[in-house]
């Protein structure tokens, strides 16, 4: 969950669709993260029991990935106000782990970093995209990011689209 959620969806969801704190795809698993502050919090934050979590269903033998909504990376842009509360902490914690990536949103814009050896990527927003700058400045660009997975490996792929006459 992230900052546009709320804590109480439950009411929202079919009875086909839940909610899972991970998801096993062959070898592969994802890992769910809420960065969820509270309702009229645009910042984020992972809660003990969150980062518990994170702990309880890393497993070993999988090539295990970790989503969640927020960042931690500073961008050196105005979205930096908004980033996890905690986000020295929780970018600790997770080295401890061996993810192959990590995988969030937020930042309306698509990026790769390193968090030493883990790769990070910021999925590019399917509405506007937000100048990685100082500024609020907009991007006539919509996207989004796919994920490949293989035996032992996944490739990701960045897709964005320029849209003309958006502003």
């Amino acid at each position: 969950m992230g900052n546009h959620d709320s804590n109480n969806i439950s009411h929202m969801l079919s009875e086909d669709i839940m909610m899972h704190s991970f998801v096993d795809i062959n070898q592969h698993r994802f890992i769910f993260t809420s960065s969820y502050k509270g309702a009229g919090y645009n910042e984020g934050l992972v809660d003990q029991s969150e980062l518990n979590k994170i702990s309880t269903y890393f497993e070993p033998t999988k090539q295990n990935y970790l989503i969640l909504h927020h960042h931690f990376i500073e961008t050196g842009g105005m979205i930096d106000k908004y980033i996890l509360d905690n986000h020295k902490n929780f970018c600790e914690y997770v080295q401890q782990f061996a993810f192959k990536a990590i995988f969030h949103g937020h930042v309306h814009n698509a990026y790769k970093k390193q968090l030493n050896s883990i790769d990070v990527f910021a999925s590019p927003s399917t509405c506007i995209q937000f100048a990685l700058s100082k500024e609020a400045n907009l991007e006539p660009i919509i996207g989004y990011q796919t994920v490949i997975l293989k035996d032992d490996e996944y490739v990701q792929k960045t897709n964005t689209k320029i849209i003309s006459g958006l502003f």
